[in-house]
């Protein structure tokens, strides 16, 4: 069990100078792909874009919505009758975008604090994952059909255990 906090793994990568190396290029390799958005930051992410700037870089991006998160492929959600979800899992929160069968993302997006996440699982099988969202009095369970259920279930592992 580990007793560093974030911040001071955070300090520890960012002493690294291999370790830093190999982030800011994951970093510059995602914008470049459009993975995060860097919406108001575009200016700066560029000056800062330089192997002598390679942490204030990686500081900008850290700070864009989307940066970090891990998004899963669309699939079946209980709660859409006849369309899909992409789950997106940032350390800031768990957002379910509506898509349709394809995949194409529709307008309707739910966040959802990790605060409110009150237990999660994965079926025995590993078809289905679930989460159960508790803001006050109401208490509503998010089941989805996924291959890769048990992934889902091992990020939201991640975070409670952080």
């Amino acid at each position: 069990v580990s007793t560093q906090s974030t911040g001071d793994t955070e300090r520890v990568i960012m002493a690294d100078t291999a370790a830093l190396d190999i982030l800011y290029h994951q970093t510059v390799a995602d914008h470049a792909a459009g993975r995060f958005d860097c919406t108001g930051k575009e200016i700066e992410l560029k000056r800062k874009q330089h192997v002598t700037t390679q942490e204030e870089f990686v500081r900008v991006a850290q700070g864009c919505e989307g940066y970090g998160s891990v998004t899963f492929p669309h699939c079946p959600c209980d709660s859409r009758k006849d369309g899909h979800v992409i789950l997106i899992l940032s350390r800031d929160h768990i957002t379910i975008q509506a898509c349709s069968r394809d995949g194409e993302r529709q307008e309707q997006v739910k966040r959802f604090a990790w605060a409110h996440i009150t237990e999660h699982s994965v079926t025995e099988e590993g078809g289905e994952f679930s989460f159960t969202v508790t803001k006050g009095t109401s208490v509503r369970k998010i089941v989805l059909t996924s291959r890769y259920s048990s992934f889902m279930d091992y990020c939201f592992q991640l975070v409670f255990d952080t």
